[in-house]
Parts: structure tokens; sequence; C-alpha cells
């Protein structure tokens, strides 16, 4: 905000910002606080009017309006444009990066938390919008740069694509700049899995890996993509909630278990943030915390007016648990009302988790943050934790100014986690 109040005096064009639409209301109050003399509207919904981008300093709108009106915005010649949570258009054949590619404008600026979610590709993406140039086409980015690295494990490449990316990104790191935040502790609870869920997770994994491996061995890694993400996100959802794949015959032990841990966070008076990847497990818990008499908000990607929700749970002491989609939740919200942290099943992405979980570990929290992650021993998820360290070890490769030993995904991950 204080960058484009600076810019503003000397623009003569409009200013773009494009944002995931639950963070429309945060931009917006951004703007009033900072530079309230600058005019601003959101450019979204049914009732939008393209002569807003000649009538305010800032127009805002959605990665989801940006790619169904691209053919009139991209007419446009804007002085600044910024995308928030820029990783939306990680996916450079997405129809939402090929709209931000088509944007005209002088300056250009994302922001993200999470620049590097699912591998160097995500990099090409991000990097095209904000200098066309750096990398040309993205089969000359494979070969120069993701082949040698992810298939060679050159730490000279490596090196040569950290200084290569050092003037595009600004990194900061929150231990650096927020020195007086109280502590955040971490821990990880497991769940054993009752007898009959544990069964049919075994005949789960055992179907997929003999699937998986065949197919591998006949088509390749790549080509059999869809089937591998199909096995792990049954194998989650066995782990997580088993009523979804047994019509609700199976009772998951992780949801009772998180239970018994709520009861005794809220009856102290804390407010929970939950976090799930599956809307099934949304739902069962809710109906536990309704036979409870909890009071509860949920959001997930259908929800509407999002931000009244977040108000109410903010402001209302008798809503003890917000209950979220982790892509929904995981960005952009302040949420240090409160100050315990629940993730229902772990996300392949470290970033993304961390992200969720500082919704509340910023800015305005006086108490110490708990975040608890609950994992079915002896399935994918307890796996997954092992691997997180990976993507780790690869972002602080590209991004920090020391950089430690690199570390692979590849097929024996994949044998490892269905193995």
């Amino acid at each position: 905000a204080f960058l484009l109040q600076v810019e503003n005096e000397r623009k003569k064009r409009p200013i773009l910002i494009v944002v995931p639409k639950s963070l429309i209301f945060n931009w917006s109050n951004e703007i009033d606080k900072f530079c309230p003399y600058l005019t601003y509207g959101a450019y979204y919904g049914n009732n939008r009017d393209i002569s807003i981008f000649s009538q305010k300093d800032i127009v805002i709108t959605t990665y989801h309006t940006l790619r169904n009106d691209i053919e009139t915005i991209k007419n446009i010649n804007f002085f600044y444009t910024v995308l928030d949570e820029i990783q939306s258009i990680k996916n450079h054949t997405s129809k939402i990066a090929k709209s931000a590619f088509l944007l005209k404008s002088q300056y250009r600026l994302g922001m993200s938390g999470t620049p590097l979610e699912n591998s160097m590709a995500d990099l090409y993406s991000i990097s095209r919008f904000l200098n066309p140039t750096l990398f040309g086409t993205f089969k000359k980015f494979k070969e120069e740069w993701f082949a040698p690295i992810y298939s060679d494990d050159s730490k000279i490449v490596t090196s040569i694509l950290r200084h290569k990316l050092k003037p595009l990104f600004l990194r900061r790191v929150k231990d650096d700049v927020l020195t007086d935040l109280p502590p955040k502790t971490e821990q990880v609870i497991f769940v054993d899995m009752d007898e009959r869920q544990k069964s049919l997770y075994e005949k789960t994994r055992k179907n997929y890996h003999d699937k998986i491996r065949l197919k591998i061995r006949d088509e390749g890694v790549e080509r059999s993509q869809l089937t591998i993400i199909k096995a792990f996100m049954e194998l989650r959802q066995i782990a997580t909630v088993p009523e979804v794949k047994t019509s609700g015959s199976i009772i998951s032990p992780k949801v009772e278990v998180v239970l018994e841990q709520l009861l005794e966070t809220v009856s102290g008076g804390n407010k929970v943030l939950i976090f799930s990847n599956f809307l099934g497990s949304i739902k069962t818990l809710s109906n536990q915390l309704i036979n409870e008499g909890i009071e509860h908000r949920i959001i997930t990607g259908a929800t509407n007016k999002r931000e009244s929700i977040i108000e109410e749970f903010i402001e209302n002491r008798d809503i003890k648990v917000l209950i979220m989609t982790l892509k929904t939740g995981g960005v952009g919200l302040n949420l240090t009302a409160a100050s315990y942290v629940y993730i229902l099943d772990p996300w392949w992405n470290l970033s993304a988790e961390t992200q969720a979980i500082d919704r509340t570990h910023r800015i305005g929290q006086l108490d110490p943050v708990f975040c608890y992650r609950f994992i079915s021993r002896g399935s994918i998820e307890e796996k997954i934790l092992q691997l997180h360290g990976r993507k780790r070890v690869l972002f602080e490769n590209l991004f920090n100014r020391a950089a430690p030993e690199k570390s692979l995904i590849s097929e024996d991950d994949i044998e490892y986690l269905l193995g």
C-alpha cells in the first residue's frame, strides 16, 4: 500500500491488483488504513463495470475475473500490476496464468509465501510474468535448469540458478522482522487406526501399489500422474475420514482424538483454527461440534461473504472454532484471535501448512501459539511428514543466502509412499 501511495504521485495510468476472492476485503482495509486518499474499487461479480479502470487510482480484481475478462483487460495499459498470492499462476499452461502473461504493465510485482509449491516449474510461470525474457520457453527451461537439478543433482546449476533469481526475488524472513512475536509450539499427535480402518487402508494401498508399479513400468512416471494422485488422495481420506469411503460404517479415530483435545482447549476460553483438505472431514467434525454444543463456523471454497464470517469469529466470544480448507484459509488472513491451530491432515507442501499456521502467528498476536498436527500412524500421512523436509531443502537451495545440500523427489519417493 505504501509503495502504491508513492508511485501514485507519478503514474498516469491505473494500478491493478489481482488477488484470490477472499482477499478483496483485506486489500480494501489496508488501502483505507495506509493511503485513504487513493481512490479504489473492486472489479468482480455480476455487476462489474469496465469504466472503473478509468475512474479509480487502484482497481482490485480476482484471478477468475481476470481469466474470464482477459480479452477486455489485456487492452488496458497499467502503470503497476500486483499479483498477490502469485503462486495462483504456478501452472504456466493454465488459463489464469496465460491471462496474467497478457497483461500490459510498466511495473510488475508478485507476492507469495509459497513461490515453490509443487516443483521448479512453478518458478518458470512466476518468472515469466515478472520478467518474460528470463528463461525463454518452458522447453528451454526444462533442458537448462529443471533436468540438471532434478535428474542430475547438479549443485553447480543450482548455484547458478540461485544467483540468476536473486535480483528478482526479495525474501523477507519473519524472524528477521518480527522479533517480538510470542513463541510458537508445534507438536505431532499420532493416532492409531482401528482394525477395520487399517484393513481397508492396507487393501487399498496394496491395490494401488501394484497398479501404479505396472503403469510406471509401461508408461513412465509422468503419464501415471493422475493415477498416483488418485491413490494418494484416497489413502489420505481413509487415514483421516474413513466415513466417506465406507458410508459411515467406519468411524474415524482421528476425529475422536481431535474432539477430545478440542473440548479441553475451548473449555479454557481459547479459540481454535482447524484446517483440513477434505470436505468430508470438515462435515464430520462439524456434526460432532454441533452434538457437543460448541459454536463454530466453516469456510470452504463455496463459502460466500467470508469476511463477515471472519469478523464474527474474531469478535464473538461464543464462537470458539473456525474450520477451513487449507487452500481457502491458508492465505492472506489475519486471525490472531485464535492461539491454537489444528491440522487434521498433512498437506504435501510444508510451506502451505506453515502459511496456514501463521494466520495466527503474526503481528497482533499476544499469546503463545500452539499447533497440533494429527497423523494416522502407519499411513501415508506419516510418510508425508518425512518428505516435507525435501521441499524445504529445495526452497532453501534456491532462495537462501547459504544453500544447504539438495534432496530430490523421485520415483523412489512414490515407492516409499505406497510401498
